[in-house]
């Protein structure tokens, strides 16, 4: 987490300014979404998602881009005009068989191994539900209810679209890759539940630029001065009474003291989404899938250490070349901690098998 905060620092510097970057640092350190993935598996996915964007912007809006390709473009150019001239004219004939038997290869491959059914239910959610049923029972294949949003994004719902709008204003190539990058993100995170962390990068991002564009707008106002022009009367040796203008410097008083209450509720809703953001982590987050937690009925905290007493007793109780019979929601868990060998787990793409498996333990244990 650490990591990724820093990372963040960097990226929101890169795009806005340095304000921006400890914002989104921030932000994104005592996100609950980015918690949630952290405490139990993908602990290094966002740092490593955050620190390619970075290095791609990095890279895209370095100044010296240029001189990396001109030398070996201006290469090119001549290769271009000599190097055919080098060769007869048959040889182009074997050249374009291999371009076309490449070409067929690639189509083949494409239509041999397509798409899977999750990336298909990314752009269509009801894909499937009338195709592939399987994926659609898993619980974090769901749409993401408003509530999840509310639950995990908190005030950042409302400064997402602030933030698209100062970058809007401000349009460079770091800004519009982050703009592609949050409505994408933040539309399959609506598709799937699972995506909400992907998103995460992108709302801390965007968010810490409307905050420090507001908060750099507002503190402007309070510095601000106003030119009051005041007449007065001066009497100098040689003149009768000349009026002159003398301008003074007086602060707003309307737009200083909006400046003020304005700031105060920004850094009041800050404080609300870092007690939220605490909150949610502590009674929803901070435990690992494998292990419960719930609150009695006088408020006491109760674990449930049911699974990691089962993994121990399988470890324990079975032969260390058994193969173990599971839904495919405890492959990893089994694999991990009981140390067997599995039939199915999280990474078995093939629906059938799995089908297979569900309909043998469903069924009675002399037909299963």
């Amino acid at each position: 987490m650490v990591t990724a905060a820093v990372v963040a620092y960097f990226f929101g510097k890169e795009m806005w300014d340095t304000g921006a970057g400890l914002v989104a640092a921030a932000l994104i350190a005592i996100f609950p979404g980015y918690i949630s993935r952290s405490v139990d598996n993908e602990a290094v996915a966002i740092f490593a998602l955050l620190l390619k964007f970075y290095l791609f912007v990095k890279a895209v809006c370095w100044v010296s881009t240029c001189s990396i390709w001109r030398a070996y473009g201006c290469l090119l150019v001549d290769a271009g005009v000599f190097v055919p001239n080098l060769f007869e004219d048959n040889c182009d004939i074997g050249y374009s068989g291999w371009c076309y038997c490449f070409g067929c290869w690639h189509s083949v491959w494409l239509y041999i191994s397509p798409c899977t059914g999750r990336f298909y239910s990314l752009l269509d959610p009801t894909h499937a539900k009338h195709h592939i049923p399987i994926i659609a029972s898993v619980s974090e294949h769901q749409p993401t209810a408003w509530s999840s949003f509310m639950f995990d994004y908190h005030i950042l719902l409302f400064l997402f679209p602030a933030g698209l709008y100062f970058c809007f204003k401000r349009l460079s190539d770091a800004t519009i890759f982050i703009v592609m990058y949050g409505l994408t993100s933040l539309y399959f995170a609506g598709v799937m539940v699972r995506l909400i962390f992907v998103a995460t990068p992108a709302i801390c991002l965007i968010s810490a630029i409307a905050v420090s564009a507001t908060v750099k707008n507002l503190t402007s106002l309070l510095r601000a001065k106003q030119k009051v022009p005041q007449t007065g009367s001066s009497k100098g040796p040689g003149s009768s009474k000349a009026s002159s203008k003398v301008t003074l410097d007086q602060a707003q008083p309307f737009q200083k003291n909006g400046a003020i209450a304005l700031l105060v509720g920004v850094f009041y809703l800050l404080s609300r989404y870092a007690i939220h953001c605490t909150w949610v982590t502590s009674e929803a987050y901070s435990s690992p899938s494998i292990v419960l937690a719930a609150r009695g009925a006088h408020g006491n905290r109760i674990i449930f250490d049911d699974y990691c007493e089962a993994y121990y007793w399988l470890t324990q109780n079975t032969p260390t070349d058994a193969k173990v019979m599971s839904w495919w929601d405890y492959g990893y868990q089994i694999t991990a901690m009981g140390n067997r060998t599995v039939i199915v787990d999280n990474n078995t793409w093939n629906n059938t098998h799995i089908a297979t498996v569900g309909r043998a333990m469903s069924s009675y244990e002399d037909k299963a």
